[in-house]
């Protein structure tokens, strides 16, 4: 199929034959709403092209006296289908050795084949251009032919060099290839490519990584479609040099981000492996946008805590809010690590006390939850409080039941 680029292309050679009123753009929109120019198609398609859909169709001649259409030619991405006046139809599949020709008045030549129709001697010459274009389109191999043929090429050489561990990286490549050759779908095999890249990397193979460089140089955008291969490919072209490249990977990921995690997984790999904690910080706020519940922002706290440590403590203790606030069993696992973590980021012994407080006086109940929060309140690098440490080791002591308890 040819690109919107390549169509544009073939509807500005178009205009020049507008003087034939039976000769029809099937990309105008104009056509495309017509509802006689939908007729004539229809017959035509019944009459000679019975294997081809409305929308393959680009160019549309009716050679008939009374406007049926079911003589004439389409012209399609990559075929010409005919058929003149009381003869049988026939169709022409454009190949790269095809010539095409205008000598004759009213006639050209597809490869050979003469085709007379009733056109203007300057449609015919038209014609001819539109045919050749379609044809040079035609013989440009697609994004995903030379993908295929890189990887070939790169498999080939990973078979014959010489390497004691090449197989452990062909076995997993070759997979990927005949996978990718079978399907022709750069979706499905994108994580196995990005895995077998690093493979390839690892073992230090530079001059199969120069060849993997460029299959990346080659995977486009548009062509990745789910966000976390997004996120993937962008790490991997990061991590290998492409840093203007990942950037649009990135930002087609943040485009896609419906969810608290994608955008935490989004922030992670700006701060990084792309190395951008502006726009980083960015995708943390957007994170804590989506938050509702106390795991999101517990999440949110986590993850951006080391590098935006005041943003981190801001989304822990909306996290110790929304706890407050529940009526359901909550994990009251998360408050020790509140608190644990609300030191590490800001040393906020304040709320830290609160919260330990609050865990012993409403959450904890057996001999583990003492356990847990016993180093938060005692340790020297936490809130060094003995009282409070003395409180909780009586209580934990008198649930002791076992040898390994005391």
């Amino acid at each position: 199929m040819l690109n919107n680029a390549q169509l544009d292309e073939i509807k500005s050679l178009l205009t020049k034959a507008n003087e034939n009123t039976n000769l029809f753009n099937a990309l105008d929109p104009l056509e495309q709403s017509n509802t006689k120019f939908q007729k004539k198609l229809s017959n035509a398609i019944a009459s000679y092209a019975t294997n081809i859909k409305a929308e393959d169709v680009l160019v549309l001649h009716d050679d008939t006296a009374f406007g049926s259409a079911k003589d004439g030619f389409i012209i399609t991405h990559d075929a010409i289908y005919y058929r003149a006046l009381m003869e049988d139809p026939g169709s022409i599949k454009f190949l790269d050795s095809i010539e095409i020709t205008n000598e004759e008045s009213k006639t050209f030549f597809v490869g050979g084949t003469k085709i007379k129709m009733d056109l203007l001697n300057e449609t015919v010459i038209t014609i001819a251009h539109v045919l050749k274009k379609i044809v040079e389109f035609n013989c440009v191999p697609t994004g995903n032919e030379l993908i295929s043929k890189t990887l070939t090429d790169v498999a080939e050489w990973i078979k014959n060099v010489n390497h004691e561990d090449k197989m452990e990286v062909y076995n997993p490549f070759i997979k990927v290839v005949k996978e990718f050759e079978s399907h022709n779908d750069l979706n499905k095999i994108l994580i196995e490519l990005i895995n077998s890249t690093e493979y390839i990397k690892d073992y230090e193979l530079p001059d199969a990584q120069k060849q993997m460089d460029k299959v990346y140089q080659l995977i486009k955008v548009d062509g990745v479609q789910s966000f976390d291969n997004l996120i993937r490919m962008a790490d991997s072209l990061a991590t290998y040099g492409f840093k203007q490249q990942s950037r649009n990977y990135y930002k087609a990921a943040e485009g896609k981000i419906t969810s608290v995690a994608q955008a935490i997984s989004l922030a992670q790999s700006l701060d990084m492996t792309y190395d951008d904690k502006n726009w980083s910080k960015n995708v943390y706020l957007k994170a804590q946008k989506l938050s509702t519940s106390y795991n999101d922002f517990y999440d949110v706290g986590l993850s951006s805590g080391g590098t935006f440590d005041d943003f981190a403590s801001e989304n822990l203790l909306m996290a110790y809010e929304k706890i407050c606030q529940s009526i359901d069993d909550v994990d009251k696992s998360l408050l020790v690590s509140i608190a644990d973590s609300l030191l590490d980021y800001g040393q906020d012994k304040v709320n830290v006390q609160k919260i330990v407080r609050d865990y012993l006086d409403n959450y904890a109940s057996d001999f583990k939850d003492y356990k847990n929060i016993f180093s938060v309140a005692s340790g020297d690098d936490y809130l060094n409080d003995l009282s409070l440490s003395q409180e909780i080791f009586s209580k934990a002591k008198a649930l002791c039941k076992t040898y390994a308890d005391y």
